[in-house]
């Protein structure tokens, strides 16, 4: 990645699963700190009766 030790970066791991569930890819990203923004939109789940 080219940054110093102990830099700020951001780790991300996103699981695929196919229709039956069962797990078929694991992406592991590790994003530089001084090159992106992290934006996240949190949205109330609906609650289920």
């Amino acid at each position: 990645m080219k940054v110093a030790p102990g830099s700020p970066a951001f780790r991300v791991d996103r699981p695929t699963v196919d229709s039956s569930g069962r797990h078929i890819e694991l992406v592991e990203s590790v994003i530089r700190g001084d090159r992106s923004t992290l934006v996240m939109r949190l949205h109330a789940a609906r609650q289920l009766r």
